[in-house]
């Protein structure tokens, strides 16, 4: 028995055992009752018409004519992307937002990290959501292999570059006794 409570303290006092416990308690949490279940549709199409505004203003800059209508990209006519729910990339901010939550630092410093990786992954969804349309307007062969394993090895390699930085920029400093 006290073998068994010693460990369970250990457990709590390793910063690692604990920043584990806590990002995946705070997963589920957001998977499971944020995202599920209180994230409407409503929500969700907001997101997406936003993304498809900022991709649409980003494609002009490079094409004549790029539309949206509904859930779709056009450039030049052609109807090049369809941004569905999945695609939104909120359930990619709820994720990086954990991460955050769960690692041992300040508020302050958590709630501006959080809401900097919403920015950075919103924007980052953007570029991609452009990217994939310049692809299928030039190279559709292109599109599966970046749309499922190019961008997101890019996107989760950046947020993870972000995290080291921030983390290793604000890591509270144990204190010498």
């Amino acid at each position: 028995m006290i073998i068994s409570i010693r460990n369970q303290q250990l457990l709590f006092h390793n910063p690692l055992a604990l920043f584990l416990v806590k990002g995946f308690l705070f997963f589920i949490i957001w998977d499971q009752l944020i995202y599920n279940y209180l994230i409407t549709t409503d929500m969700h199409n907001w997101v997406i018409f936003r993304l498809l505004d900022v991709s649409q203003w980003f494609l002009g800059i490079f094409y004549n004519l790029v539309q949206t209508k509904n859930f779709e990209l056009y450039i030049n006519t052609r109807n090049c992307v369809h941004v569905g729910i999945p695609c939104n990339g909120l359930d990619v901010m709820g994720a990086f937002a954990c991460l955050i939550l769960a690692y041992q630092f300040r508020w302050y410093h958590k709630i501006w990290m959080a809401l900097t990786g919403v920015i950075i992954v919103f924007l980052l969804n953007a570029i991609r959501v452009s990217a994939l349309a310049a692809i299928v307007l030039k190279h559709k062969t292109l599109f599966d292999i970046n749309h499922k394993y190019v961008f997101n090895f890019i996107l989760y390699g950046i947020l993870l570059l972000i995290f080291s930085i921030w983390s290793s920029r604000y890591a509270t400093k144990p204190t010498k006794e």
